[in-house]
């Protein structure tokens, strides 16, 4: 069973700040020239031996695991809006920041589907641009499987014409 890898924000609420400026403060770790791509990376790696040494090494790769595991939501895109989907048959849309349809997909459960477009499984280039562009989602619940595959093409017919 993976781990659950709660928001830093909930692991130490007592900090405000999870810079790496703050890890270094916080930590006390040393950085000679900060914002350069070798000492930042020791400091990390410094991090790393540290939080190694403190919750273990397995904790982390389940941690790791986790997060790999999770959906990476489009940056214009407010996660809550794919969790309050329903679980149900239907159609979902992808809109632009203009609300234009960019994406129509058929499902037997809504939320799951759209979280599943969000896992990190070798994007290509066009999934990528795509998902630069999503702003929004929507869905409409159809009876069955049979009714989303009916209601998803006209959309694509709109889409296309």
């Amino acid at each position: 069973m993976p781990l659950y890898c709660p928001p830093i924000e909930d692991v130490v609420p007592q900090f405000r700040r999870h810079s790496l400026d703050a890890i270094i403060e916080r930590f006390g770790l040393g950085c000679l020239h900060r914002h350069r791509a070798l000492d930042d990376a020791k400091v990390l790696w410094d991090f790393m031996g540290f939080i190694k040494g403190t919750i273990g090494e397995g904790r982390i790769a389940e941690a790791i695991d986790a997060l790999l595991e999770a959906p990476t939501f489009p940056a214009l895109l407010d996660e809550s809006s794919v969790l309050s989907l329903p679980r149900s048959p239907g159609v979902y849309i992808f809109y632009g920041r203009g609300r234009e349809a960019l994406y129509v997909g058929a499902a037997t459960n809504i939320r799951d589907s759209v979280q599943s477009m969000f896992l990190d499984d070798g994007r290509g280039p066009k999934k990528i641009a795509l998902f630069g562009q999503i702003a929004d989602v929507g869905s409409e619940e159809t009876p069955g499987e049979l009714g989303a595959i009916l209601r998803q093409s006209l959309p694509i017919m709109e889409l296309t014409n």
